[in-house]
């Protein structure tokens, strides 16, 4: 079943039998929760709020790591899967891109420049100066400008 503008970008139609949006948000939000991030809203102004997962405890002996998700519903179904391996071995930061999942924003602005500005002010908002990136597909190319516009800040970044 090829993706709808309706899907959710997997190829399942909302309404489908045994598909219920909610249900998988939740459980997404749950197993994040338990692994020890927690859900922040940032308010950047001029209308802009940026959801992210940031982790509940920050653990000093552990680097920094961002990762910003490609097209789809939110940053939890795009990086859900993997958190669990990372979670030991990084202080993990997990954010919408505006747009989608709970961030957004009021103007039209849809430049990666501005995504990258986006993410940047919520990591300086939870004290974040040093860190890697890692961005899937739309994501890389925020990753890339905020390794261009925030030189200082990023260690790395894989995309």
């Amino acid at each position: 079943m090829s993706p709808t503008p309706y899907s959710d970008g997997f190829g399942v139609e909302p309404g489908v039998k045994g598909y219920n949006r909610e249900s998988r948000n939740w459980c997404y939000r749950s197993f994040f929760s338990k692994s020890g991030l927690r859900s922040t809203v940032t308010d950047l102004g001029d209308g802009t709020m940026m959801h992210c997962w940031v982790p509940k405890t920050l653990k000093e002996t552990k680097p920094n790591l961002v990762l910003i998700h490609g097209f789809g519903a939110n940053a939890m179904w795009q990086w859900g899967e993997i958190i669990r391996f990372l979670l030991p071995y990084f202080n993990l930061y997990v954010s919408d891109l505006v747009f989608f999942g709970d961030s957004f924003m009021t103007r039209p602005d849809k430049f990666e420049s501005f995504q990258a500005q986006c993410v940047m002010r919520v990591m300086e908002s939870n004290s974040v100066k040093k860190m890697s990136v890692v961005g899937l597909s739309y994501g890389g190319f925020v990753a890339y400008n905020m390794a261009v516009q925030f030189r200082e800040a990023i260690e790395r970044v894989v995309i």
